[in-house]
């Protein structure tokens, strides 16, 4: 698919900012060449982002501790003059910013009517921020017409160039008035960190019936699992996929009744390959987890985890999973697939099949450190607040 090119105004140039423009080694966070961004894993080479009640935190690998997320000298965290409590106030999850040379960016958004009656446009503008955890200096650098830019399902961090999701999803009633319609049009775009250039890829969602799972009435509108998701990176190709049903009766069946988990979705599957930065329709299936050597999908009539590896070689377990597709998160790290919910653990090396301790069912293993040969799990604490601590494989498996 031929890549749309928008012209955009570049607000500052993002290497001529005093710290972000020290070399890797001088900055504090260690920034990953390549990275999936999750509500629950966003993880550099030394640490992971994540948001915990008002306050964004940092939790540091090599110390085994949890600090906000500010390097301000003598600040005290406590107010929203520390950029860990304002940057919690700006963004939904530590899923909807990321870090680049010590500094956080995340997308906000500005929507508008101009004119009157039905002689009326919406008018939506996005502006990507940055803000420098050092200095604490805050900085527009980029703007970004016609695209709502905040609530991309996961992004994807790779060479110096966030991708995400921008939407537009805009619906005028015959009365005038207009009402966000879902996420609607949902496009692939990307932003390179080193010059600050945009770029959009075209529609995601463009199958003629992706429109069903909105329903439109006179004066409401209602939306039903309508959003894009980035699945993550595979033999450095990025998967994004969405959901649709052939007849909107369907839904609004399904709605009436209280139950949208009875809906029989449909599934398509979109590849963007990073070194020729094309997209296109895929013909996997919609993964359930992805590593850059393994694509696996789950089979629910039949009960079945299958792993591809890049020479197309599969590996096929049997699930131990009842829920429906997406309704919780997999992950893979060091050649296993995670499922603390269900408390399995399926191991791509021996092909055997291990259950999980019971201190970490209902957990995630967030990330892996090759280098201490331990996992990231995140999890709650009896209070209720969200933790993430190291341990070895021998503590997670039973």
């Amino acid at each position: 698919m031929k890549k749309l090119i928008f012209h955009i105004l570049c607000i500052s140039i993002l290497l001529t900012l005093p710290s972000c423009g020290k070399t890797e080694s001088e900055h504090k966070i260690k920034d990953k060449s390549s990275k999936v961004i999750t509500a629950l894993s966003n993880a550099s080479e030394n640490g992971m982002l994540y948001f915990d009640e008002n306050t964004c935190n940092f939790y540091d690998y090599a110390s085994d501790i949890t600090i906000p997320l500010c390097f301000k000298p003598n600040c005290t965290h406590s107010d929203q003059n520390c950029i860990s409590k304002a940057i919690t106030g700006s963004v939904n999850s530590a899923g909807n910013c990321f870090i680049f040379n010590d500094c956080i960016y995340y997308f906000s958004v500005n929507e508008s009517i101009e004119g009157e009656g039905r002689d009326t446009t919406y008018q939506i503008q996005s502006t990507l921020h940055q803000w420098n955890l050092q200095s604490g200096e805050k900085t527009d650098v980029l703007e970004i017409p016609d695209l709502n830019c905040t609530s991309s399902v996961n992004m994807v961090f790779h060479d110096d160039t966030i991708y995400f999701i921008g939407c537009y999803g805009a619906h005028q009633f015959e009365d005038g008035t207009w009402m966000n319609a879902g996420y609607g049009k949902q496009y692939l775009c990307s932003v390179d960190l080193k010059d600050c250039s945009f770029e959009n890829y075209g529609q995601v969602n463009d199958n003629v019936n992706a429109s069903n799972n909105v329903i439109i009435t006179e004066n409401s509108i209602n939306a039903v699992a309508d959003q894009v998701t980035i699945a993550g990176v595979y033999h450095d190709t990025i998967y994004l996929y969405y959901n649709y049903v052939e007849d909107k009766n369907i839904i609004i069946n399904a709605m009436d009744q209280g139950d949208n988990q009875t809906i029989d979705w449909n599934y398509e599957v979109k590849e963007f390959h990073l070194n020729s930065r094309e997209m296109c329709i895929s013909r996997e299936q919609p993964p359930i987890c992805l590593s850059n050597n393994w694509y696996v999908t789950e089979n629910s009539s039949d009960k079945t985890i299958t792993a591809k590896d890049q020479t197309g070689n599969t590996i096929e377990f049997s699930s131990k999973n009842d829920l429906p597709f997406d309704s919780y998160q997999y992950s893979i790290y060091n050649n296993k697939i995670w499922d603390l919910y269900n408390g399995v653990v399926y191991d791509l090396s021996t092909k055997e099949i291990y259950s999980v301790s019971e201190n970490f069912l209902g957990a995630n293993v967030t990330d892996y450190i090759a280098k201490e040969n331990k996992y990231v799990v995140c999890s709650y604490d009896a209070s209720g607040k969200l933790i993430y601590q190291k341990f070895d494989e021998s503590s997670l498996i039973a």
